[in-house]
């Protein structure tokens, strides 16, 4: 729901709004908080419907990208070359900053990634 709100330009507030809720997120609950957040929820069953198997293809990839990173569950932070599982305060996550900063590393540039094949 929150990808198909980008299309509105409100995938923050939806997102956020998801995130943040306590209650049980039935389809119908689900449609309720997008719809406080902002979302037209007309427009919104127009660009699910026209524009679902893209976002469903997206949803794939980062399930994959996930996948093939070993992050099973959320939250998950892969800061630098480190994979944190779970929840992280603010003062770990700055540190976890901080030590990738120090490390110096540097993702690859697109020539070096291996190719998919390999």
């Amino acid at each position: 729901m929150a990808l198909a709100a980008q299309l509105q330009g409100r995938y923050g507030a939806a997102h956020s709004a998801l995130m943040t809720t306590r209650r049980h997120l039935d389809g119908a609950a689900v449609r309720e908080v997008v719809a406080a957040a902002g979302v037209d929820l007309q427009k919104l069953d127009t660009d699910l419907a026209a524009h679902g198997a893209a976002i469903d293809g997206q949803l794939k990839r980062h399930a994959f990208e996930a996948w093939s990173l070993g992050i099973e569950g959320i939250p998950a932070y892969l800061i630098g070359p480190n994979l944190y599982r779970g929840g992280m305060a603010g003062p770990a996550l700055r540190r976890a900053i901080s030590k990738a900063r120090k490390s110096n590393w540097r993702p690859p540039s697109q020539g070096e990634w291996p190719s998919p094949r390999s």
